[in-house]
């Protein structure tokens, strides 16, 4: 930090630090500095859609909940929920993309000094690896120690390990703070929407700018006019208008399928408990007995409960066809 001409002038990280001190001390009802840096120093970790919710739930916590200690302890409690994260979920994906590199580059460094035999050189990279919050690649019958090793040592697939943990990181706190509910943000938390949207945007400057040639069996075009790949998506099933007319297309054919065979068409839906429910539907207020489930452990539940169901038709010899769908 250095003072010139009556400016102080500090590092982005601690200039962003200050700002969040300076807007807690807005919020918090008492004048204890203290309450403000604590504060500030979790709320820094934390992505910027966040920062208004948790404001309005800490005032509240502190003026009618039972004063500091309780308003405290509910920040302290939202801490521990990013304590196994070793990354900041307020970073943008540039930052995650810094860091996928400079995780590779860890890896390729232990590599380039490990002994010559692999299994002592796929273990110390998965130390990395777990120290970064992500779960190694693991050997399968499809999958041999070099493989593993050039995972790890890959800044690519190191950005989709981290964009898909610091995904999920951000989407459980967002339903912890019951954010994502059918009167809030419904089905996905804002911050959810705004890097798929982000992901869209990335990919499709990639394919506009990207080209496409035939070519015949030695690799020579087989003319002059290439495609742009862009064009291509919007004519294939990635393009989402098409993909959701072949579905319907998909489905008229079964149900004609159906009236030819005389087979009776049912629509049934499968939902969990209440107690995997964040939150009850039409007022938007927490479940008070929520068992604290991620939406990846409430899928896996109706998937057992889905191969249960199917396996007792079968076993009365009743077979089934037709679509099965996963709500967001």
């Amino acid at each position: 930090m250095s003072l010139a001409a009556g400016v102080i002038c500090v590092g982005p990280e601690t200039a962003a630090r200050l700002a969040i001190q300076c807007e807690v001390r807005q919020f918090i009802p008492s004048r204890n500095r203290e309450d403000a840096t604590f504060s500030a120093r979790i709320l820094a970790r934390l992505p910027s859609q966040f920062i208004e919710p948790i404001k309005r739930q800490y005032r509240d916590k502190y003026q009618r909940a039972g004063g500091r200690a309780v308003a405290n302890d509910w920040l302290i409690s939202i801490d521990e929920m990013t304590a196994g994260v070793n990354f900041s979920l307020a970073w943008d994906d540039g930052e995650i993309v810094v860091e996928a590199t400079r995780a590779a580059k860890r890896c390729r460094r232990i590599m380039a000094r490990a002994t010559r035999f692999q299994r002592n050189a796929y273990d110390a990279a998965c130390t990395i690896t777990r120290s970064e919050g992500v779960e190694p690649p693991k050997l399968t019958k499809g999958r041999t120690v070099e493989g593993c090793i050039a995972r790890m040592m890959c800044p690519h697939w190191w950005r989709r390990q981290l964009r898909k943990h610091h995904g999920r990181a951000v989407e459980k706190l967002a339903r912890e703070l019951n954010l994502v509910t059918a009167k809030r943000q419904c089905y996905a938390s804002q911050a959810a929407v705004e890097r798929r949207a982000s992901q869209k945007r990335r990919n499709r400057h990639l394919m506009e700018n990207l080209m496409g040639w035939a070519e015949d069996e030695n690799g020579v075009p087989v003319n002059e006019y290439g495609l742009v790949l862009a064009d291509a998506v919007d004519a294939s099933v990635s393009n989402p208008e098409l993909r959701r007319g072949e579905l319907m297309c998909r489905l008229r054919g079964f149900e004609q399928a159906a009236k030819i065979s005389k087979h009776v068409a049912l629509f049934i839906t499968v939902s969990a408990p209440g107690e995997w429910h964040r939150a009850y539907s039409r007022s938007g207020q927490p479940v008070p007995h929520w068992n604290g489930s991620t939406p990846r452990a409430v899928h896996q539940y109706l998937q057992r409960i889905w191969t249960r169901t199917r396996a007792a038709w079968k076993r009365e010899g009743i077979n089934i066809y037709g679509f099965r769908i996963a709500e967001p």
